[in-house]
């Protein structure tokens, strides 16, 4: 097709100045289905409870608005390896 544009995908740069695209990052909710865990306990890790600090580290959860974003590295540290891929 002439003058048709190729996809774009969103680059951001980590604060060591490396390249991600949003492969490795997901939400809360299927980060929970991938591995098995109930939303609430991933969500937990991202923001700690009365008993606990978030378990996840600065580089490896986020929040945007009222969600939360996760990286695969992340949820492998923390919970292991996948379980419903």
């Amino acid at each position: 097709m002439e003058g048709a544009k190729a996809p774009s995908i969103l680059i951001i740069r980590d604060e060591g100045g490396n390249d991600n695209d949003y492969s490795d990052k997901m939400t809360v909710a299927e980060a929970a289905a991938l591995w098995g865990k109930s939303v609430v306990t991933v969500r937990q890790a991202c923001t700690g409870y009365k008993k606990a600090a978030p378990r996840f580290r600065e580089n490896e959860a986020r929040q945007s608005g009222a969600t939360w974003l996760v990286t695969r590295d992340g949820m492998t540290r923390v919970f292991g390896p996948e379980k419903n891929s």
